[in-house]
């Protein structure tokens, strides 16, 4: 008799989840990504400034519209170009932690002429809407910056794990701050040449704009990628898009047909109106440097996707941020997706 209850409660469960599936979880069915994304500068054997950084990302299956959980639909509402006809949707979930220090970890005392030390840790919900050649993404990020972010924790652990210099000024960092950054990305593939199951290249430019305490600016760039049935995605591969990559169930076939192949070059260039890890806390005393109003990035790097595994590494340049900023940046930069 308690079997047969057992197995009338798990049928009625599971015809409940069935009946409800279109309401609440749907999207994270086949084939959602999950990503993992992790920026260091001791790819390049340095250690300083923007030193690390880790962001773990969801991104759920392509949805229409109309089958968005009611606060998406809400946000459509308010934001112009979301909502448009025959556009698909994904909505992308993320945790990240950045990590900032001076060029010299081993002093103890406070550094005035030098990147202020500094963690963010945070949450971020994003949504995308997209056609085959032009992405709208809107993300908001809600977190921490000072102790509370646990930057202190993960590079002191690190570097006890690998023996390395030890960081002593972390006394100095920047106090404790609520944080929240929303940023807004447009990407067009404004041209693409070859054929999508062999050899081809595209050509995505794109813009952004990002608000709130912990940055505000607004970016120009483009992104040229040219391989062996490359993607059909627009090359998230930055930090602050980290994760947002897209699989098609017909990119998923078997034998050699798994096998995709390509390079990448970018350019990007910010306009920078405020940024707390170069110019201090908001509302408090702090650490903080004569912040440059632009700032210029290059990458280039190599992607591989096998079956629903994704790899690509990207070595990044960085122009000057600061005055007191003695040569600019470089680091190495790592995503890895997995498409269930």
């Amino acid at each position: 008799m308690k079997r047969c209850l057992l197995f009338v409660a798990l049928a009625t469960l599971a015809a409940h989840l069935s009946a409800d599936e279109q309401k609440w979880g749907f999207w994270f069915r086949d084939p959602f990504s999950c990503s993992v994304h992790f920026d260091n500068d001791l790819f390049v054997r340095t250690d300083r400034y923007y030193t690390n950084g880790m962001r773990l990302s969801l991104l759920s299956k392509d949805i229409e519209t109309e089958n968005l959980p009611g606060w998406a639909r809400r946000v459509y509402g308010w934001v112009p170009f979301f909502g448009q006809p025959g556009y698909q949707n994904n909505i992308g979930l993320a945790l990240g932690q950045s990590i900032y220090t001076p060029r010299d970890i081993t002093i103890a005392a406070p550094q005035p002429d030098d990147h202020p030390w500094g963690g963010w840790l945070y949450l971020g919900l994003s949504l995308h809407h997209k056609s085959d050649t032009v992405l709208h993404k809107l993300e908001l990020q809600l977190g921490i910056v000072g102790p509370e972010s646990l930057a202190e924790d993960a590079q002191k652990y690190i570097h006890r794990l690998r023996s390395l210099d030890w960081p002593e000024g972390w006394d100095n960092q920047l106090r404790t701050e609520p944080g929240i950054r929303l940023s807004y990305l447009y990407k067009k593939r404004l041209a693409s040449w070859g054929a999508a199951d062999g050899w081809g290249s595209d050509f995505m430019p794109d813009f952004g704009v990002t608000l709130g305490n912990i940055r505000t600016d607004a970016s120009l760039g483009a992104t040229l990628r040219a391989g062996w049935r490359m993607p059909r995605d627009f090359h998230s591969l930055r930090i602050d898009e980290s994760g947002y990559v897209t699989g098609n169930q017909q990119e998923f076939k078997r034998g050699w047909g798994n096998c995709s192949f390509f390079v990448f070059a970018g350019l990007h260039g910010y306009a920078v109106a405020h940024d707390l890890f170069l110019d201090g806390n908001t509302f408090r005393n702090s650490p903080s440097v004569d912040r440059r109003p632009f700032v210029g990035t290059a990458e280039m790097g190599v992607g591989v996707r096998w079956g629903r595994c994704q790899i690509a590494y990207a070595h990044v340049m960085r122009s000057l941020e600061f005055d007191q900023q003695d040569s600019g940046q470089k680091f190495g930069s790592i995503t890895a997706t997995c498409f269930f």
